[in-house]
């Protein structure tokens, strides 16, 4: 019989810091997802914050305990990060407030609603405690066209299908222990077979409508597949399906725009291929999704992942099953490269 093997989990939290130090270490880890602020200088005293973070292979499940605080994601940050992630948050103390793209938001505890990573947002939060499910978009594409129309929505806590989602999310959450790693990902992928179903009934905005989501798509994939074609630019793809270059630019607003987005997905396909060892060399790497330029491809790899390509190749190789447990830092902040690298190699472990 396979001996069980458990999940991994990060357990982020600062009560052994001190109180100065708290919120200023909060800021820089969380900026991996979000730029945080405090409405007041006297509540960086009272800070504190605690993140449980469980990779379930394509998917991260999350338990925030911290602050009233102003998250912000800038059309900046999400070029600069490059992550092409959903969150479905469901807050279980507190309020979040805001703007989120072009939607307003007000979230009670209770509701469960849906953040995209690849638009803006500026929200206002309760001290609170919230689940947060990340889901690759690739992945709920399978299962929901156009997500990005998802954005700021949500469904209410006194809706049927919002009390079954957050039923659903709240049971994992407390069952998470029992969860072993293979099946992870099979109960995930369930539960985002139901986000997409749940969600898909609410009568979303037209901004994106059909035939623009799928031209969206349908070029999103053309890039995934010639990111080593050096002419793969915004006029290329212009041409390439028709397009003016404004139309071309309007339909990659949400994603901060088509040159930003190919850098990004080179990136991002670099990440992977370091993140799994691949016996080749870091320039065969880089040339081989589009970044001829190694000392330009380096600038930009540091940039976006706050470390260089070599960096991230050793890392990957300290992940490997049978090293896991060995002596973690005080602050665990691991929840930050699984964040970077979620959704890069389909159902693998960490």
């Amino acid at each position: 019989m396979n001996e069980r093997e458990e999940i991994p989990v990060t357990h982020f939290d600062l009560q052994d810091l001190p109180e100065s130090e708290r919120f200023p270490v909060w800021k820089e880890s969380i900026a991996v997802l979000f730029d945080v602020t405090l409405e007041t200088q006297d509540a960086e005293q009272r800070f504190s914050s605690q993140l449980t973070t469980c990779h379930l292979g394509d998917f991260l499940l999350s338990n925030s305990v911290s602050r009233r605080q102003c998250f912000r994601r800038s059309r900046k940050l999400a070029a600069q990060d490059g992550l092409d992630h959903l969150l479905v948050q469901i807050y279980r103390q507190g309020n979040n407030v805001g703007v989120c793209g072009k939607t307003r938001l007000d979230a009670r505890p209770g509701d469960v609603f849906v953040l995209d990573l690849g638009q803006t947002l500026e929200t206002r939060t309760d001290d609170y405690d919230n689940l947060t499910l990340v889901i690759p978009r690739a992945i709920l594409t399978q299962h929901l066209k156009a997500p990005e129309r998802l954005h700021g929505q949500k469904l209410a806590r006194e809706s049927t299908l919002g009390q079954l989602l957050r039923e659903h999310i709240e049971t994992l959450w407390n069952r998470i222990g029992q969860v072993t790693a293979q099946e992870s990902n099979a109960i995930a992928n369930g539960l985002t077979g139901l986000v997409a179903a749940y969600f898909g009934g609410l009568e979303l905005p037209v901004d994106c409508p059909d035939v623009q989501a799928a031209t969206l798509e349908t070029i999103r994939q053309y890039i995934a597949q010639h990111l080593a074609f050096p002419q793969l630019r915004p006029q290329f793809l212009a041409s390439r399906f028709g397009l003016s270059r404004a139309s071309l630019y309007r339909l990659f607003e949400p994603l901060g725009g088509p040159a930003s987005y190919i850098r990004q997905e080179r990136l991002q396909r670099s990440l992977e291929l370091l993140v799994q060892a691949s016996p080749h060399s870091i320039a065969a790497i880089a040339a081989s999704v589009g970044f001829y330029d190694e000392a330009h491809f380096h600038r930009l790899f540091r940039a976006t992942f706050g470390m260089t390509p070599g960096e991230i190749r050793r890392n990957a190789l300290l992940a490997r099953p049978g090293l896991l447990n060995e002596q973690i830092p005080a602050i665990d902040r691991r929840y930050e490269s699984w964040l970077r690298t979620l959704g890069l190699t389909h159902g693998t472990k960490p």
